[in-house]
């Protein structure tokens, strides 16, 4: 016995060596984890349920802190990252705090509504939409006035409901919603952190009380500016290419049609469309190289004049310019960060592009705002740049890209063209876990999409772009119009053929979050370490996609308003009760499960009789047995007023009673009744109906956990028990 525990203590000291071993050799990659780390902590904030889990991380973290041996690497690295993780639960928890604003607690239909509209645009499929800062809202205290409203309005709105005008209307208001699935997109806390404390619809016309002051400030001034350079660049292009070049420019993309932003999405080149890190680059690396070389033509200026710093100073300006007529969005915002760091890098001599900057400009940005970690451009933007510069950084890039003075022209366009293809395939694997746990799906051929586009738009679209922006002024760019026309178009072109190429999308459903995160993880232990054994990334990255390839699917949805169910069929589509109510909720579902948008949706009468659904639907009730193994589980919707005997025989045959209004307590089904009072403290429900007999359940709610967002408490889940 004796033996054995000595051996099991010499294997662990040998163990442990190794390790350290390895770690020192990792030294120069131990900061490129500080992002990681404090984006661990965010994460463990936003995903865990209640404050007494945040608090037990922090202490865990804390422990490891005084428990750490600070002598060795091991102890250092692991007392250091503890320390990074309780920062990051701290800035979420700050930053919550910090947007705090009063959330409307209940419903109101036609409350009339006075205030300044303070933004105005389109919704990705086609609804306008303005936000007001109110000044009244009938029927609500002053204290518990949300500081923005969102309304979506059935037409466009009068030119002068403008930006700054004041405006009159009735609204049906609402508290921003909650998933439509557990585990789906949360605009509730989307909404917090822009301080939107309510949504809804406008009901009638909008009466401009004042209109929108002239531009007197300078963002104000802005504004304007913006909008007219937007109808210029409509109005010289023409045609859908205006919109699109309105959209690179000014980031306003109410005028590209739908079609054109579904062919830009399923072909890979969606991000084209979205001004990002690559905009921003063109133009401020354009600038800095043009300027770089117009000065050095003058060798006296070459050699008495810092030629570098000012056409760093002049490139860094263009950026900072083109974020700010580009509406200065937080993704454009954090793109512009990531080009002055890089700028500041060459101007102090450092390497322009490297891991250790793109760290610095994550680490800033998640300080500043914590909540981006959770949104897809941070994710997406990051994704990709990290997959880029570590495949430069590689062996790979130095033994076959890294090209010689004795290269001849044929040589150095191979190399170009392996780059291009060696970039675009990191590129794809890298955003193809995000593009998957956010859209449900993935370009399947935008590789090759973005070997055409990413050229033409780089050489072609955004220099000319720049300089009619430049031209426009002094009535200069009209000859310019024409070909950027031909450029868009070439692009819009390439787009719809890969779009409509066999299989070019390639669905999934809503990724389970372990699954999600150790993709992610496998990444960045690949792109991250340099040794050996950052080949260990790929077994996590196998294993997240298994454990998302093996991932149980619900049985039964119910919406948060209980007016929708949603049964699986036997093909494992999804299957409605009504077509006429809950469209929100059905897209969304289709969505979460990876269905096309265009798919038609079907109805539980479509597969009635099947091995595993029967149903009988009226306008009163909707019955549904879904047969699972050798149980029979039977589901009723009530959608209007039954009499006491009708309404006690139906709970009574039902194991589960959905109903939009509230049931009497005597309704008492055999599992759970989801009616009025029992949704609202839930959200949306699904179901999965096990062979051994078992339901397991998942609340909206539950997954929203006791964060300030969620108005219904947390852990409502736990009395959906039926009475008995």
């Amino acid at each position: 016995m004796g033996d054995r525990i000595a051996d099991v203590a010499a294997g662990a000291a040998a163990a442990s060596r190794r390790l350290e071993a390895w770690l020192l050799a990792e030294r120069d990659q131990w900061v490129l984890w500080v992002p990681v780390c404090m984006g661990t902590g965010i994460g463990a904030y936003f995903a865990l349920a209640r404050p007494a889990q945040w608090l037990a991380v922090a202490i865990a973290c804390l422990g490891l802190v005084l428990l750490a041996r600070w002598r060795t690497a091991l102890g250092r690295v692991t007392g250091v990252a503890a320390l990074l993780v309780v920062a990051g639960l701290l800035l979420a928890w700050v930053r919550v705090e910090t947007a705090r604003a009063p959330v409307l607690a209940r419903p109101l239909w036609g409350a009339v509504v006075t205030g300044a509209v303070v933004e105005q645009g389109v919704s990705a499929r086609g609804v306008h939409r303005i936000v007001v800062a109110p000044a009244s809202i009938a029927g609500v205290a002053p204290a518990m006035m949300p500081v923005r409203v969102r309304l979506s309005l059935r037409a466009p709105p009068p030119a002068d409901v403008a930006v700054g005008a004041r405006v009159a209307l009735r609204a049906s208001l609402r508290p921003p919603g909650g998933p439509s699935a557990p585990g789906g997109y949360d605009f509730g806390r989307v909404a917090w952190f822009h301080q939107i404390g309510a949504t809804g619809f406008v009901l009638g016309p909008v009466t401009v009380t004042a209109i929108a002051p002239p531009p007197l400030g300078w963002t104000r001034r802005l504004e304007a500016a913006r909008a007219g350079l937007t109808a210029r660049l409509r109005g010289g292009v023409g045609g859908e290419a205006g919109g699109v070049a309105a959209a690179l420019v000014t980031g306003d993309r109410s005028g590209v049609a739908p079609d054109v932003t579904a062919a830009m999405r399923d072909s890979g080149l969606a991000h084209l469309l979205a001004i990002s890190g690559l905009h921003i680059a063109i133009v401020s690396g354009g600038v800095f190289l043009l300027l770089r070389r117009l000065l050095c033509l003058s060798p006296w200026i070459a050699l008495h004049w810092p030629v570098k710093a000012i056409a760093a100073t002049m490139a860094a300006s263009a950026a900072v310019g083109y974020t700010l007529i580009a509406g200065a969005s937080l993704p454009t915002v954090r793109s512009c960060i990531a080009t002055l760091i890089v700028l500041a890098g060459v101007l102090m001599g450092r390497q322009a592009i490297s891991l250790r900057l793109i760290a610095a400009a994550a680490v800033l940005i998640l300080v500043v705002r914590p909540e981006g970690l959770l949104s897809p451009s941070f994710q997406l933007s990051f994704a990709a740049v990290t997959g880029l510069v570590a495949l430069y950084q590689s062996g790979f890039a130095a033994r076959w890209l890294a090209g010689g003075p004795e290269d001849g022209l044929v040589t150095r366009g191979w190399r170009w063209l392996g780059g291009l293809l060696a970039s675009g395939a990191v590129a794809e694997v890298a955003l193809a876990p995000f593009a998957l746990f956010h859209f449900n799906q993935t370009g399947v051929y935008g590789l090759v999409a973005n070997l055409v586009a990413i050229p033409l738009t780089s050489f072609w679209i955004m220099p000319l772009l720049v300089l009619v922006v430049v031209l426009e002024p002094f009535g200069l760019a009209d000859p310019l119009y024409m070909l950027l026309g031909y450029g868009i178009d070439l692009l819009l072109a390439t787009a719809r053929e890969v779009a409509g190429w066999p299989g070019a999308v390639a669905r999934w459903r809503l990724l389970p979050p372990w699954a999600f995160v150790m993709m992610v993880l496998g990444l960045l232990w690949l792109a991250l370490w340099r040794t050996r054994a950052r080949w260990l990334g790929l077994l996590l990255l196998a294993s997240g996609a298994l454990v998302a390839w093996a991932a149980p699917v619900p049985d039964l949805y119910i919406s948060d308003d209980g007016r929708l169910l949603a049964v699986r069929g036997e093909d494992g589509r999804l299957a409605f009760s009504t077509l006429r109510a809950g469209r929100f909720a059905r897209m969304s579902w289709l969505e979460e499960e990876g269905q096309a948008e265009d798919a038609p949706a079907q109805r539980l009468a479509d597969i009635a009789g099947t091995a595993r659904v029967d149903q009988d639907c009226g306008p009163a009730v909707c019955r549904v047995a879904l047969h699972r193994g050798d149980r029979v589980w039977q589901v009723a919707q009530i959608n209007a007023w039954l009499p006491y005997r009708e309404l006690g025989w139906l709970c009574a045959q039902s194991d589960v009673v959905v109903a939009a209004r509230r049931l009497p307590a005597w309704c008492a089904p055999r599992l759970y009744r989801f009616d009025r009072a029992a949704l609202s403290r839930t959200g949306a429900v699904t179901l999965r109906f096990l062979d051994d007999g078992s339901v397991r359940t998942q609340t909206t709610a539950a997954g929203r956990g006791r964060h300030p967002w969620n108005v219904a408490p947390a852990g409502a889940g736990t009395s959906l028990k039926a009475p008995q």
